[in-house]
């Protein structure tokens, strides 16, 4: 009887091992998890504060351009207005007016080919290699 008793306890020794040993792997398991998580949420609070910045940074830029378009009107604003607006539009923009025709003028920057023969194509060199040899 003793020896059944010492099996008993030594089974009940075993499992109560088990039993600790997977509640420390369940509690690592957790641990892990909570630490993946815990670093991706850092590298989302990253990015939101980057483009944060980004946005500020925008509206920043946003406001210096209004400010200069601001200015180019004031600029541009009296006698002239009119006419300076019709010419870059016309100049930067290639519009043009209602009713009106544009000619496109297009100036050659090489001269005419004249006297020049074309480079022989590959198979014309191969048949001249080969008429020189005789075949």
């Amino acid at each position: 009887m003793d020896f059944f008793n010492q099996l008993y306890y030594k089974k009940q020794r075993i499992v109560s091992l088990w039993r600790l040993s997977a509640s420390w792997l369940g509690l690592g398991l957790v641990f892990i998890v909570f630490i993946f998580l815990g670093y991706h949420t850092i590298g989302i609070i990253r990015k939101e504060r980057l483009l944060a910045r980004e946005a500020a940074d925008l509206e920043a830029r946003a406001a210096g351009l209004k400010s200069e378009n601001e200015k180019l009107d004031k600029s541009l604003g009296g006698v002239g207005r009119a006419l300076k607006i019709e010419k870059i539009g016309k100049a930067d923009l290639n519009l043009q007016k209602p009713g009106e025709e544009v000619a496109i003028i297009v100036f050659s920057t090489s001269s005419p080919d004249q006297g020049v023969t074309p480079a022989p194509s590959f198979w014309e060199r191969v048949r001249s290699f080969f008429s020189f040899l005789g075949f």
